[in-house]
């Protein structure tokens, strides 16, 4: 499936050069997508991404890659996506 529409829709909210390790929007999405999906607080759906292997495909992760602070995609979602 192709998420490529989040960057037009999101482009304005999320500044990718701001020196930080910016997480990418496609990859926001699916962790809020996921959430939705199974019901989950951020905490369990970034805790279950760490060792469910369909999470980290659907989030298009290594199985070794590290994933997102909890505290980072709460941050994302509350300041720049206003839900």
């Amino acid at each position: 499936m192709d998420f490529s529409f989040v960057y037009e829709e999101l482009q304005d909210k999320y500044c990718h050069d701001n020196d930080q390790n910016a997480i990418d929007l496609t990859r926001v999405f699916k962790y809020l997508l996921l959430k939705a999906m199974y019901d989950l607080p951020d905490v369990d759906v970034v805790g279950r991404s760490r060792y469910d292997m369909s999470f980290k495909y659907f989030l298009y992760m290594t199985p070794k890659e590290p994933v997102t602070e909890p505290s980072s995609l709460t941050k994302i979602r509350e300041l720049r996506l206003e839900m």
